[in-house]
């Protein structure tokens, strides 16, 4: 925990990191259905790059964890190794949730909830090449296990009992000599082989030890420098220093000429320096070593002959993707910052105060009309000008995009569209429409519940749909747009729209409604009878609707905020509601 941090730097990560996670949610179902967008790969793997460095800096390694898992995965997206599938988007969306949940306990200083290990798992699985991964699940298939024989026991262990050798005059058992001799011990080998004979014989090293000399480090640093190129071997019989100077003067003419070395070279030599490698051979010792090799490349290993690693190591085509064009890092840099982040407890201060002085204005203003004189009238008259303009200003000072509440439905209706197996195609329109900070965060539940209503109640299965002869995939559009000094926020579907008689029925029987009154009732009326306490028209409950209690807390809450309901529909074309 890093709570005991400096409360501003805790602040500025909850302002960032909230900001970061709410357009995650926007550009993973945006990903789902781009999954070729590079540039978009791009955006997510930053945003959980930076949420997992601020959770990084405040030590909640809880965070951390599950930030670095889908950073892995998406790492590995952007290499083109593996694709986009439906199960990854579930998995990725899963650790997203458990990221959002985490990130909730920080802002109530709490502690913090792991993930569940079952997603950290199965983000590692997808962070790897997809041909991996397929060997991991070949491997999960356990094999039935060959039994050895005494013989072949007997060769193995009478190996291992060898006398000793300096291990300065030996060499190391290499990786695969390993797994090999671990195969036959397993029975992994083939049955019935003399396995002596493929045990590979003590190699005598060259060289005394694994060290290099202070010659062989003297020869490795003029090769980086372009002065010569380093043999093991030779080194010995180099000059020694002092005989060498007349050399090196002579090479910086080509050094300055531009003898540079490529990149493998160097990594090359800085393994030789810190006795990994071994320096380039010559034609008859690479042979020999193929020969040595040879017998043990055709040992049965599963885990390991599903994949060519030359293939698997070459990138695909994603891999060389366009690059992101906001990414100069001149012009990142030269840019200015054009936002700066206000306490709206601040914002509300100057509000009071402007509200203060438009009171003063109209006061000046109402004794300008009996005043005589004409330039105080003139300077009220600029006042009250300003003035109006300032109320304005400070206004907007507090208006956020209704796209903040937007952004969140795209996820909603995919999730629900998928759990429901429907096809539901979400459009979103009037975006950038301005509201009140506070009746933005007002409105986001009651437009939750209503959209999810359309989704479960209003579109029909893809099946009922192509019947009808209506397109498979149903469509519920969400706008915003300005009417005069009020919002207007529709929510349409083209689902099977309501059956007055049916919302009827069901109301008498639930004891909402008596008989006469649903007689005289019009179909507008018997439409808004959804939003009455206890009205729903599922027969059976589901952890979505079924209660008939989100449509009347709606209600009460649009109610609260000035807002009306108002519902259009048309059997087996769809609703509107305004």
């Amino acid at each position: 925990m890093g709570f005991d941090l400096d409360e501003d730097i805790l602040q500025d990560f909850l302002v960032e990191a909230g900001e970061i996670l709410e357009l995650l949610q926007e550009q993973l179902v945006e990903l789902e259905n781009n999954p070729d967008d590079a540039n978009l790969l791009n955006a997510i793997f930053r945003g959980f790059h930076t949420v997992k460095g601020g959770a990084g800096f405040l030590s909640l390694t809880e965070l951390v964890d599950a930030c670095h898992g889908a950073e892995n995965v998406f790492d590995i997206l952007r290499t083109g190794k593996r694709r986009v599938t439906a199960e990854l988007m579930d998995v990725i969306l899963q650790a997203l949730d458990a990221v959002n949940a985490m990130f909730a306990d920080v802002q109530n200083r709490e502690p913090l909830t792991p993930a569940d290990p079952a997603i950290i798992e199965a983000l590692h699985r997808l962070s790897m090449p997809e041909s991996e991964d397929e060997q991991i699940h070949h491997a999960a298939v356990a094999e039935p296990e060959a039994e050895i024989s005494m013989e072949e026991f007997d060769a193995v262990v009478e190996f291992a009992a060898a006398p000793a050798v300096d291990s300065s005059s030996i060499d190391e058992i290499s990786d695969d000599e390993f797994e090999s001799l671990l195969n036959e011990l397993h029975g992994a080998g083939a049955p019935g082989r003399d396995t002596s004979a493929n045990l590979p014989p003590p190699a005598v090293k060259e060289t005394a030890s694994e060290d290099i000399t202070d010659d062989e480090f003297e020869a490795i640093l003029d090769q980086l420098h372009g002065q010569g190129s380093f043999i093991p071997g030779e080194a010995a019989a180099a000059p020694k220093p002092a005989e060498k100077a007349p050399v090196k003067a002579a090479e910086k003419a080509k050094t300055a000429a531009g003898d540079d070395i490529s990149d493998d070279e160097f990594e090359s030599l800085l393994d030789e320096l810190h006795g990994k490698g071994k320096a380039p051979v010559g034609p008859a010792e690479a042979a020999a070593a193929a020969a040595k090799s040879a017998p043990v490349a055709k040992a049965p290993e599963p885990a390991k002959a599903v994949a060519p690693a030359p293939a698997a190591a070459k990138p695909a085509p994603v891999a060389a993707a366009p690059k992101d064009p906001d990414a100069d890092p001149k012009a990142a840099a030269n840019q200015p910052e054009t936002t700066v982040r206000v306490d709206t407890k601040r914002l509300d201060q100057i509000m009071n105060m402007v509200g203060e002085l438009v009171l003063v204005r109209n006061r000046l203003v109402s004794l300008s009309g009996s005043a005589q004189n004409e330039e105080m009238s003139k300077a009220i008259a600029n006042l009250d000008v300003v003035t109006a303009d300032l109320q304005g200003a400070v206004m907007k000072t507090r208006m956020q995009p209704i796209k903040k509440v937007f952004g969140r439905f795209p996820r909603v209706v995919r999730d629900l569209a998928r759990s429901l197996q429907k096809d539901i195609n979400l459009v979103l329109e009037g975006e950038e429409t301005d509201l009140d900070k506070n009746l933005v965060e007002a409105l986001a539940d009651p437009l939750v519940h209503l959209v999810r209503n359309s989704v479960d109640h209003g579109i029909e299965m893809p099946d009922v749909r192509v019947k009808a002869g209506k397109p498979r995939t149903g469509l519920v559009r969400l706008a915003a747009s300005q009417a005069g000094d009020h919002i207007l926020l529709t929510i349409t579907d083209d689902g099977a729209g309501m059956d007055p008689e049916k919302l009827k029925s069901i109301a008498i029987k639930r004891g909402v409604l008596e008989p006469d009154a649903a007689a005289r009732m019009s179909d507008t009326e018997a439409f808004n009878l959804i939003f009455a306490p206890g009205f729903s028209t599922k027969e059976q409950i589901s952890d979505i609707s079924g209660r008939g209690v989100g449509m009347d807390v709606v209600k009460t809450k649009i109610t609260q905020l000035n807002g009306t309901v108002h519902i259009n529909s048309k059997l087996g074309q769809g609703t509107i509601l305004e």
